[in-house]
Parts: C-alpha cells; structure tokens; sequence
C-alpha cells in the first residue's frame, strides 16, 4: 500500500509536467487535431502567399520549417498537398509566391514536391509520381549533384527564394516549404 501511494506521489507531478509540457509546445499556428485549411487561414492569414491559379487554388508557403517528409505530411494534414509544377504559368506563379513571402528577406530555400527517391537521377513529383518536365526544371548551376553528407544523399528539391533556382538537398535537411491545393469542384 506504500509503496503505491509513493509511486502516485511521483506519478502525479510527472504527469502534471507533461501536460504542461505538451500545451506550451502546441502552437496557435499548427494545425491539431480537428482544425482545418479553412481555420488556419482564418487564424493565420499572415503566414500566406495564396495565388488563384487555372487549377490550383493557391500555394501556401509555411514559415516553419521542416524536413522533406514532414513538409508533405503537414501539407496534407490541412488538406493541401506538397507543390508541384506541371506548367510554365504555375512555375511562375511559385516563383511569384516565394518572392511574395521573402520579401527581399535573406536567401531561403523552400521544399517543392520535386524529389529521386524512386530511381536516382529520375526526378518525379512527390505526390502524382509524375515526371519533371523539362520545361519546369530551373537547376542551379552543377545542381542536381546528388551529394552524399555523411550517410544521406541528396533527393529532394528545393527552390532559393531569390535566384529561384531548384537545388537538391538531403531530404532530412529543415526548410520551409510550399503547400498547394486544388479548387474544390
């Protein structure tokens, strides 16, 4: 009987730290539980770019930054997916929307859905699976390189928010990243 009511005593104050803990990590500005697109933009309008385009609805650029495969989680978390490019006019929509949330800021790297997990050197969007057109592609100069750090190699694409220019990158690496989504028919 002791020794239960010590193990609650210690029990108790443990658990009491980690609610704590866990409500002063939770922030306003993620997307938890039941909360939706519509209520992080009502909640949040000043983390977006939103670009109405033929037949994406917007991008939504993220300011928290994030590995490659969160990035497309938490995209998806609100209804959205990772971006992709399948045209010139979207191309340079993305561009337009990085250039809109830099803002002449410092040279930020952003994660599009663009990656070679499946073969190396066969760049696919994440999301459709497919190819990167050629006429979308805008390589940085000696990029894709597919440089190995360490242990990991690099796959997935980001684009520099001020040359524009698409870099690979371990997919392990934090940046922020671009969300889109489509009209709703």
């Amino acid at each position: 009987f002791r020794s239960t009511m010590v193990s609650r005593a210690i029990l108790a104050p443990m658990l009491l730290g980690l609610m704590l803990v866990q409500a002063q990590v939770k922030s306003p500005g993620l997307i938890t539980g039941d909360r939706n697109i519509e209520d992080f933009l009502r909640h949040r309008p000043c983390l977006c770019s939103c670009n109405v385009m033929k037949n994406k609805r917007f991008y939504i650029t993220m300011r928290d930054a994030a590995d490659w495969y969160t990035a497309v989680s938490y995209c998806n978390s609100i209804g959205m997916e990772i971006a992709e490019v399948w045209s010139l006019s979207e191309l340079t929509m993305l561009k337009e929307t990085i250039q809109e949330e830099n803002d002449g800021g410092a040279d930020v790297f952003y994660w599009i859905g663009a990656n070679d997990l499946g073969k190396n050197g066969t760049y696919r969007w994440g999301l459709t699976g497919r190819p990167v057109e050629e006429e979308v592609k805008q390589w940085d100069e000696g990029e894709p390189n597919n440089a190995q750090i360490g242990k990991e190699i690099e796959h997935c694409v980001a684009v520099e928010s001020t040359s524009q220019k698409w870099n690979d990158f371990s997919c392990l690496e934090a940046k922020k990243f671009v969300c889109q989504r489509f009209p709703d028919d």
